[in-house]
């Protein structure tokens, strides 16, 4: 039974899936002990297949296409949530507060808020005006040493 909770924006299944070195090697990782060891939930809004298709169909790039798919969904381990009324209402609430966010920012931190993730992966920096109002999430930017620590530290 997962212990932890671990949101994870759009923006970090991009960098995952189409960067390569470290930053994406150490994510896959994450990932890969994560479900190995089935102590981290984690989750995502399904605003993020929205987001991450937009490039691959563009293109016209079936594989990234499938391949986004297969990582953003219970068969590799990652929760979409949906984007229900009370999502949108604590979106809202989000944005009231914190204006220099934008709407997709804001169902994405509600969504995090409402599954009770204790940290919210995200290379968006605009996501620390809201972190006063994020309770019990802390928000990490995944790069440098954060993501080794964040492993360690959700495998204890």
């Amino acid at each position: 039974m997962p212990t932890a909770c671990l949101y994870i924006d759009a923006n970090v299944f991009i960098a995952m899936v189409e960067r390569s070195g470290r930053e994406s090697e150490a994510l896959i990782d994450l990932f890969r002990a994560g479900r190995r060891q089935d102590r981290i939930s984690f989750v995502t809004s399904e605003l993020s297949i929205a987001e991450v298709l937009v490039k691959p169909l563009r293109d016209r790039d079936e594989s990234l296409t499938e391949l986004y798919l297969q990582w953003i969904g219970p068969s590799a381990g990652v929760e979409p949530q949906p984007v229900d009324r009370e999502t949108l209402i604590s979106a809202a609430d989000l944005r009231a507060a914190s204006p220099a966010l934008k709407l997709p920012d804001t169902i994405h931190l509600a969504t995090a808020m409402r599954c009770r993730c204790s940290s919210a992966l995200t290379f968006d920096k605009r996501w620390s005006a809201a972190a006063p109002l994020l309770k019990e999430c802390r928000l990490i930017e995944p790069e440098g040493d954060a993501l080794t620590e964040l492993a360690a530290e959700l495998s204890q």
